[in-house]
Formats: C-alpha cells, structure tokens, sequence
C-alpha cells in the first residue's frame, strides 16, 4: 500500500512539474496583461486626440474565447471562428464554439450593441524575453503602422470611423510561447 501511494506521489509531482513547464496565465498575470493593453490602447488613443475605452468583461470574455479558438483549433489568426462565427455575431449575439464540443453556443455578451470592431493579433513571447507587455506593445506598434485610412487595425483601435466607448480584451498564451489577442470594440 505504501508502494502505491508512493508511486501515485511521484506521479502527482512529476505531473505538476509537467506543467509548470507549459506556459499560461494565472488570473494576477491576465489581470495585469489586460490593464497593460487598455492604458497602451488608451496612450494612443489620447495622442491621437480620442477618448478613452472603457474594459467590458463580459466582452473580454468573449475575446478570450476567440484567442483560445484561433490558438486551438484554427492555429492561425482570423475575424472569423472555427465554427464559421463572424466577429459581429460573437461579439453582438454572443455566439461562440464551445471550445470542449466544438459545437456553437451563446454566452452572455453585451446589450444595446450599436457597432462593432475588432481587432486579432499574435505575437511569440520568446521574441520579447518573455515578456506579455513587450509582446503586447510590439502587436498595438505594428497596428498603428498600418494607414490611417479605410478600415485598418489602426482605424479601428483609434475609433476614427466609429465612436467606440468600450474594449474587450482577451490574451491566451499556447504551449509554444504564442500570445494571442483579441481586441473587440463596441459603441452603444
């Protein structure tokens, strides 16, 4: 019996020590992630003369969900889902795939949506000594890069066609160091 619990023990540490080894967040750093990415939205906002966004949680639930969608299942950025979502029906209807079915379902999401925008990105942490607000900062550089005219991460961040008032983020980082972000914008 002693034998038995023993072995279970080994495999209980060398299990936790598994994945200590796989990166991810824990709920200080997503926290502290998702601050960095609102003030750094909200710095360029202010220098290009708009208004600040507000952090929505329920739409950076959603976010979330469409970062670990493109990270798990489509392996690739995109506006649209695995299941064939659009941005706007994730973000106005709430519909999403069910990550553990891959089935699509509804989660709560925010009412009273006038419009909407969105921006994805991905970013390897390896490039940035780990760091989720160097890779952060590095992927809202590259948006702002991109021309001020048409419909452009840029435009969208900056709210130059539409007044968005809220932002959701949503930040998952897969096994191989890949951060990948979901910004959602509404108006109301």
């Amino acid at each position: 019996m002693k034998k038995i619990l023993l072995i279970v023990s080994a495999l209980l540490i060398l299990h936790q020590n598994a994945q200590a080894k796989v990166p991810g967040f824990n709920a200080a750093q997503l926290k502290r992630a998702q601050t960095y990415a609102l003030k750094n939205i909200n710095e360029y906002r202010q220098k290009n003369g708009k208004s600040p966004v507000t952090l929505n949680k329920t739409l950076s639930e959603i976010a979330l969900i469409h970062s670990k969608d493109m990270a798990l299942n489509l392996k690739k950025m995109s506006h649209d889902g695995s299941l064939g979502e659009a941005a706007h029906e994730r973000i106005k209807q709430g519909k999403v795939p069910d990550l553990k079915t891959n089935i699509l379902t509804q989660v709560s999401f925010p009412e009273n949506i006038a419009r909407s925008g969105e921006n994805v990105g991905m970013r390897n942490i390896k490039n940035f000594k780990g760091s989720l607000e160097k890779a952060i900062l590095s992927q809202h550089q590259y948006f702002m890069n991109e021309p001020n005219e048409g419909v452009t991460h840029r435009t969208t961040m900056l709210s130059k066609d539409i007044p968005f008032s809220e932002v959701g983020i949503g930040l998952w980082l897969d096994e191989k160091g890949n951060l990948w972000i979901t910004e959602d914008y509404i108006s109301h």
